[in-house]
């Protein structure tokens, strides 16, 4: 199974749990803001109320004193008015103390005509909704209204002309219940966000090693099978495989050098070389490895590798450029495994560069995650477009006489040491490849 596929079944379950939050989130905005309104309208609500129990407004309003209106004449109407203004607000607010904190009524310019409670606003420019105040909150309703008409000598008559403005600073707490189930929704739906995302963090590890348990089940039960044919293949071929390449040696040695026949026998050995290391990469995949992890010099490891490749270097004209630190570069690992590693790297390395090039590689230490990072560089053509981590299956190979097995080989090496592999393109041409392992394995 490769790392695309697995990773699909992680991608549409992220998805899902991210969904189901926005939802989560929107359903708890969109249920705030409506309980919100709920908790304004049943203010407003209450505001009306109390401008209808006003004793203006009421059934019980009070009356204006007709005789004293003839008596001090028409210009004197709002004198009068207002005493009973102020009487009305002072009978209402007493009925309503427990629910409001003031109640004013004001002319067309702001000013107040009459007023009763406390904490009055003294600005004409509030709004109605939650207002704050010199700390004071409270919920400003606000209507305009007019005086009720009286009959003087059968004419309707209103003492003022324009309409006037009735506001009541009504005491929010009022409405508590209501907000008080809207942050407890709020808060009901966040916890239940931050839950969903734990779970599904922590169902997203189990799913993901899930997936890493069904692939190694797979790639071991591969391996069996891949063993099985192996240790076949390994006695059905190598011995006379060997005997082949021997009697041909030895036919080589009996003919004079210069026969026609010495280039024919020369090719049966190489191709009979070639297959001999078929053979055993083949046997060296499928066998189960278990590593001992030993303190050795990085350092010193890639310089040894080189020395290894000294006469294929000359071959190819190819040269080996090494980079690392000043001193030792000491790591706890396996040397062994890591020595076929470089070896299968830089081999695909030098076997891709051209003539007269060199490859780049260099060893450094990672100080945040405390692990090796070894980098090697080539300057041939580059990785095609097929997928990179199709190089990395067995028998998978760009080069013609490869076996397909050095990247497979090495891959299985740097998992068993906790470490990652990785090739890329470089931007300049080439191929660059990144291994990293932890510095200490044990």
């Amino acid at each position: 199974m490769k790392t695309q596929e697995n990773s699909f079944p992680i991608r549409v379950f992220l998805v899902i749990i991210i969904c189901v939050c926005v939802w989560l989130a929107a359903s708890s905005v969109i249920g705030f803001m409506m309980l919100s309104r709920m908790r304004d309208k049943h203010l407003e609500n209450l505001g009306h109320e109390i401008l209808q129990a006003n004793m203006l407004y009421g059934k019980n309003r009070v009356k204006f004193d007709l005789k004293n209106i003839e008596k001090e004449g028409l210009n004197y109407y709002p004198l009068v008015n207002l005493s009973i203004f102020q009487e009305a607000l002072e009978e209402t607010y007493n009925e309503y103390k427990e629910k409001v904190i003031f109640l004013l009524i004001s002319d067309d310019s702001g000013e107040a005509l009459a007023s009763a409670g406390k904490d009055i606003p003294k600005s004409n420019s509030l709004k109605p909704g939650i207002t704050n105040i010199g700390g004071a909150t409270f919920y400003l309703f606000e209507s305009k209204i007019r005086p009720p008409p009286f009959v003087a000598k059968g004419i309707m008559r209103n003492p003022f002309d324009e309409a006037l403005y009735f506001r009541a600073g009504i005491n929010p707490s009022y409405a508590d219940l209501i907000m008080n189930h809207a942050y407890l929704h709020v808060l009901t739906q966040g916890i239940a966000i931050i839950i969903l995302l734990v779970l599904s963090f922590y169902l997203r590890r189990v799913l993901r090693r899930f997936l890493k348990l069904k692939v190694r089940e797979e790639s071991e039960r591969s391996l069996t099978t891949l063993g099985r044919m192996a240790a076949t293949l390994a006695h059905e071929i190598r011995n006379p495989l060997g005997a082949m390449k021997g009697l041909t040696q030895v036919v080589q040695e009996e003919i004079p050098e210069d026969h026609h026949t010495q280039k024919l026998m020369q090719t049966v050995v190489n191709e009979s070389i070639r297959l001999e290391l078929l053979v055993n990469n083949l046997l060296e995949f499928s066998k189960p490895k278990k590593f001992e992890i030993n303190t050795f010099d990085l350092n010193e490891l890639i310089v040894d590798v080189r020395s290894m490749l000294f006469e294929k270097l000359n071959k190819t004209g190819v040269g080996i450029e090494i980079v690392t630190g000043n001193g030792a570069f000491m790591i706890n690992s396996n040397q062994d495994g890591l020595r076929q590693v470089l070896l299968n790297v830089m081999i695909n390395a030098i076997e891709s560069s051209s003539l007269d090039k060199i490859v780049e590689v260099a060893a450094k230490l990672d100080k945040k995650t405390k692990e090796a990072i070894i980098e090697v560089k080539d300057n041939g053509s580059g990785l095609s477009n097929q997928n990179v981590n199709d190089l990395f299956e067995p028998f998978v190979t760009n080069k013609i006489k490869g076996t397909g097995l050095g990247l497979p080989i090495s891959r299985q090496i740097i998992d068993q040491l906790k470490g990652k592999i990785a090739l890329s393109n470089r931007p300049e041409g080439g191929v660059q490849c990144f291994i990293r392992i932890p510095t200490n394995s044990i």
